[in-house]
């Protein structure tokens, strides 16, 4: 015969037991559940664009592609993309597709205090799209990699001032068509 727990009234614990093992389960699955599925807070489009940079400034002239995605509220900036880059703030020129879509703003350059650039995304919902980096060892020669890769209409370098005639100079696009 089995010796079975009871209590001073005489029942048994069985639902003491239940409660308990409840307990347990949710907290092993509190434990593996952000392990097994990590939470997704996003990628930091700052960090992609920094690595195409440090590809397009070691491969001039060549194209660099890829897509991430923006959160609300999210940006790149000309400041992040630059640290530890060797690059300054005239070497780099932003812009995005001339599409009816408002949910990016370019906003800085030149005539700001900063001198840098930005690219603030304001739309509601998560938005993928392409970023294109190009860099080449001097302002006439990305004005011309921009016009053979085809991407000169997204981006207006005369309003960058970039490169005052020497340097690298990179241009960084968003294309959200």
């Amino acid at each position: 015969m089995a010796l079975k727990l009871m209590n001073q009234k005489g029942q048994e614990f069985s639902a003491f037991k239940l409660l308990i093992s409840a307990i347990v389960a949710v907290a092993i699955l509190a434990i593996l559940i952000p392990i097994i599925m990590p939470p997704d807070f996003g990628e930091d489009p700052n960090v992609k664009v920094k690595q195409l940079i440090g590809q397009a400034v070691a491969n001039p002239s060549a194209i660099q592609l890829d897509e991430v995605t923006f959160k609300e509220g999210k940006s790149i900036s000309a400041a992040s993309i630059i640290s530890n880059s060797g690059l300054s703030a005239d070497q780099v020129c932003m812009g995005i597709t001339k599409f009816e879509n408002r949910d990016f703003r370019l906003i800085g350059g030149a005539s700001t205090e900063s001198g840098y650039y930005r690219i603030i995304y304001d739309g509601g919902s998560d938005k993928k799209v392409k970023i294109i980096v190009i860099c080449d060892t001097d302002a006439e020669s990305l004005v011309n990699d921009l016009m053979d890769y085809g991407h000169d209409d997204k981006i207006n370098t005369s309003d960058c001032d970039i490169c005052e005639g020497q340097g690298t100079c990179c241009a960084v696009m968003l294309d959200y068509r």
